[in-house]
């Protein structure tokens, strides 16, 4: 489930085909999940003083320390004293022209501070040694130019238990290492929330309890031998419960689990659940001096089993290299310092190491996407415990993407296109890249990502090329924690507008051409023919399936290619659908999300899945269905009536009408409905289902009626100490009175003697007033 593992089911094994190709050519984005996790950290770009050769760019340290400043890291400190140069703005997103001659460091520095202010980013000149190692969390070094000095930085943080990981580009090869000291806990190696099942019932056999599963309409249940449970809601057997109690599981089968003897602990009478207890794992981790000979390599494809092998000997070859020639690699076109290091290589290695030295100077924005990604991810894994990290040496490369010929005109000219000059050569650039037109539908999280890496690419930077996107949602506060290119001032505007001027600014040669429609029918007015004419391909950022599939289907119609790529939590997926030679996104389909009985959601809920169901219906119900129904009355009486002949309960619909109509006169009358509404859904509707159904009822089968699946509810009493019931009565009476155009008021509660009879509603020994009142603090009580 991390994102390392998800690398092996992206397409991109096609060294000949268009897919392949494409999918390189144009991106590579993994997004990183958001925790919110202040932990104290460091993150050091280790730049050496040898490192002032304007070729090489720092791209892939931006992206990481870009990536863990969103995710909310308590610390972050970047070492880069090297000028910027303009090599470097061809991957450097966070630098400008005015930034030219400056340290990378500090001129990076602010510009990571505005993704979030709750983290305390520096920009250091301090050099690491025994003293100052012992001040962080975690080390990264990513401007690798020397093999004994990169042996010595492991050495030093492995010896003092800190986190060292190391990463570097070398044209479309990339490297990551980490190591995480002698001993290392994981809390939780899958990050996947707890396996759960019901207790059908219980057995006694001669090797211990046999419990069978209520697996509802699952194939089987989620256990497995050597899983340790829990035990909650047991029947008859409340010791079974006690907290801390926990069973290893002996043996399984389809339906049922084998555990210790625990019949001693009373009879099994109704239901309960099994919920899977995560057990720590204890990773040993070795320094890169001490692998580097015998390394442990994550393979990431296995189409290229062999890889990972020869590009470990291939970057062990460029760092001596480097060593050597002053921390410098061979210059893009200088075919002798090109023949002499693949010459050195062994024969095994020689036919990659041919294709990977002469780009091995190019640093890309693509390839920064990923191992940025890859390395943010090892990062919160530190600070969390949550996922188990890489072991220890991952290698991954997109060679597939080279030309089928070798270009020729891939001289540096010191400009920001340098690295994807080296790599595609500058005829092929010009036309491959700058003069593509694609469009992007979608600028949230993934489309930030995209048009940053596009930008940073030189996309649609020729004279009558230009870069579409479309957007019809405005930024929200809770969009800022992933979408980089919005920051709390744009809260309000629109996404793809905001999104264009940012990446306008990274790349000030970019043409992009911004939109706020809607992909559907009801735009194609607008996305005719002849705009589908102009443009090359289309790129999908989209967050459901129905906008997936029109856009697919628009493809389709005037053959264009298409990437498609979603993201759920720290899993992602890409497909590319080239016409008439891959599969379109429709073509297979993902199975049909599962329904619910009403029944079920209503009376009987068992799922996190059927409370969601439910509090949305009622949510839906209460605050958007009927205030439609009203202002659809208001809006056009005669046509509102003919409708209700349609509609089976017509008459219920007319009762909340009139309910409804009349509404709150005032913000206390909406939490005098609230109080009711809390009563009615958590007290009088249990109450009803429990005097249908008693607690104890048994079915004409002679069974419990309240046996698993079913679980017996609990009707709530009201309390005013209970912080979660006051929220319910709030937040219920906010969105009522927001539904009725009244003031909405942030409310203190206080005791009842601190507020008047007046102009106030009594909770059950708290009152609620509006904060505008004279405020009076008694006992503490003030929430």
């Amino acid at each position: 489930s991390s994102l390392t593992a998800c690398i092996s089911s992206l397409d991109i094994n096609h060294p000949t085909s268009a897919s392949g190709f494409l999918f390189l050519l144009y991106f590579f984005y993994f997004l990183i999940p958001i925790f919110n996790f202040l932990y104290y950290f460091f993150f050091f770009f280790q730049a050496e003083d040898g490192i002032r050769d304007a070729q090489e760019s720092r791209g892939l340290g931006i992206e990481i320390a870009k990536n863990v400043a969103l995710a909310g890291v308590h610390s972050l400190t970047i070492q880069d004293p090297a000028p910027v140069s303009p090599v470097d703005l061809g991957t450097q997103f966070f630098l400008e022209h005015t930034d030219l001659g400056k340290p990378r460091a500090a001129a990076c520095a602010q510009r990571l501070r505005e993704l979030n202010s709750t983290v305390d980013v520096k920009a250091s000149d301090e050099p690491l040694d025994e003293t100052t190692i012992q001040n962080y969390q975690v080390v990264v070094s990513t401007n690798n130019c020397s093999w004994s000095g990169l042996l010595a930085l492991s050495e030093l943080c492995h010896g003092h238990g800190v986190a060292f990981i190391a990463a570097d580009l070398r044209g479309l090869a990339s490297m990551v290492f980490v190591d995480l000291g002698d001993s290392y806990t994981v809390r939780d190696v899958d990050g996947q929330p707890p396996k759960q099942c019901m207790v059908a019932c219980m057995e006694t056999e001669p090797n211990g309890s046999r419990i069978t599963c209520a697996a509802d309409d699952e194939p089987r249940h989620p256990f497995y031998t050597g899983d340790v449970i829990r035990f909650v809601e047991v029947g008859g057997m409340p010791s079974l419960c006690s907290p801390g109690q926990e069973y290893k599981i002996k043996d399984d089968d389809k339906n049922s689990i084998l555990i210790q003897d625990v019949s001693d602990q009373g009879a099994h009478t109704r239901g309960g659940y099994m919920i899977e207890v995560k057990q720590p794992a204890q990773l040993s981790y070795r320094s890169m001096a001490a692998t580097a000979s015998d390394p442990r390599l994550v393979c990431t494809d296995m189409g290229k089993f062999s890889h990972p092998g020869k590009l470990h000997t291939i970057f062990q070859a460029l760092y001596t290299w480097q060593e050597e020639h002053g921390g410098a690699l061979p210059a893009a076109g200088d075919t002798a310092a090109v023949g002499e290091l693949v010459s050195g290589l062994p024969p095994e290695c020689a036919e990659i190491g041919s294709k990977l030295v002469p780009i091995a100077i190019a640093e890309i924005s693509p390839m920064a996407s990923v191992i940025g990604g890859i390395v943010a991810q090892e990062i919160l894994k530190v600070c969390t415990g949550k996922f188990t990290p890489l072991d220890q040496w991952l290698y991954f490369d997109a060679l597939e993407c080279l030309p089928d010929s070798v270009p020729e005109d891939v001289h540096a000219q010191g400009t920001r296109y340098d690295g994807m000059v080296s790599i595609f050569g500058r005829e092929r650039f010009d036309k491959a890249f700058r003069s593509l037109s694609p469009f992007v539908v979608g600028a949230g999280a993934l489309g930030c990502e995209i048009l940053k890496n596009l930008g940073m690419m030189g996309v649609a930077t020729a004279q009558g090329s230009m870069l579409h996107v479309t957007d019809m949602d405005t930024i929200e506060v809770s969009n800022l924690n992933r979408q980089f290119l919005f920051r709390p001032k744009d809260v309000g505007a629109p996404k793809s507008g905001t999104a264009a001027s940012k990446a306008r600014e990274m790349n000030p040669d970019l043409n992009i051409k911004e939109y706020t429609d809607c992909m559907g029918v009801a735009s194609e007015g607008s996305f005719d023919k002849n705009w589908w004419g102009g443009i090359d391909m289309v790129i999908n950022a989209l967050d459901n399936v129905e906008a997936r599939l029109y856009m697919d289907q628009r493809c389709l119609h005037y053959s264009k290619p298409l990437l498609e790529e979603g993201t759920r939590g720290t899993q992602g997926n890409v497909q590319v659908v080239v016409p008439f030679k891959t599969e379109s996104y429709g073509s297979s389909r993902d199975p049909p999300e599962k329904s619910f009985l009403v029944c079920t959601v209503k009376f009987y809920p068992y799922k996190i899945e059927h409370t969601i169901h439910w509090a949305r219906d009622n949510f839906e119900g209460n605050f958007s269905n009927e205030p439609n129904d009203v202002n659809a009355v208001i809006k056009d009486r005669e046509a509102f009536i003919a409708s209700l002949s349609q509609i089976p309960n017509k008459v219920h619909v007319a009762r909340q009408l009139c309910v409804n109509a009349v509404g709150p006169r005032n913000f206390f009358e909406c939490i005098e409905w609230a109080r009711l509404k809390f009563e009615q859904l958590f007290c009088n509707d249990i109450q009803q289902l429990l005097h249908a159904h008693p607690p104890e009822a048994i079915t004409a089968t002679g069974a419990h009626f309240w046996s698993p699946p079913k679980r017996c509810p609990e009707p709530l009493r009201f309390s005013s100490e209970d912080g979660g019931h006051l929220d319910f009565i709030v937040s219920t009476a906010n969105l009522r009175a927001q539904v009725y155009g009244i003031e909405v008021s942030t409310c203190l509660l206080y005791t009842s003697d601190a507020a008047d009879e007046e102009d106030s509603v009594d909770l059950g020994g708290r009152r609620i007033i509006k904060k505008k009142k004279k405020k009076k603090e008694v006992g503490g009580s003030k929430k």
